[in-house]
């Protein structure tokens, strides 16, 4: 850095697809969207006053559906922010998966959201003080919301201020 008081890094770490042998698979188009999720951060990291890193792996995989999740931590002065982002594809074709095609984000999430966290999480204090308008508004909104499929269910959840939360719906899955 051109300041010597100031101590940025940018890490990001990300999973690779790549046909088995005898397989004709082409993942580049699936490779190239994780690829730039991991490192969205990679041109703005010094925007943060310590940088950021992503983690990003595989929550489920089989021969339709495959997840990827990437855990952001972004270092400002205060300490680090943590948000979370996920990628669902259809393995064959490389198609986006959206949260909708997983799940109706409707009231009935929203209540069955706020009692899944209650049960998982302990219930987090920011769900807790949100009215069901207000949970509902986080779980739909494409900037905030997250959804990826996992060997026990479906996760749903949503970035918020101060990190992010999740809940497992058993019933979803694959």
């Amino acid at each position: 850095p051109d300041n010597s008081d100031v101590n940025w890094s940018y890490y990001a770490t990300y999973p690779v697809l790549e046909a088995a042998e005898g397989e004709t698979g082409n993942y580049d188009g699936i490779n190239e969207a994780i690829r730039n999720a991991a490192l969205i951060y990679k041109a703005s990291f010094r925007e943060h006053d310590g940088g950021a890193n992503t983690y990003g792996y595989v929550t489920y995989m089989d021969e339709e559906t495959l997840s990827v999740v990437f855990q952001h931590s972004l270092y400002e002065s205060y300490g680090m922010r943590p948000s979370l982002d996920a990628l669902n594809f259809e393995v064959k074709t490389g198609r986006r998966i959206t949260p909708e095609e997983m799940t109706e984000l409707d009231e009935t999430l929203a209540m069955r959201f706020r009692a899944q966290d209650q049960t998982q999480n302990g219930g987090v204090t920011f769900v807790q003080d949100l009215s069901d308008e207000e949970l509902l508004a986080y779980l739909q909104d494409p900037e905030q919301a997250v959804a990826f499929y996992t060997p026990v269910g479906l996760e749903v959840g949503f970035n918020y201020e101060t990190g992010w939360v999740t809940v497992t719906l058993k019933e979803k899955a694959l």
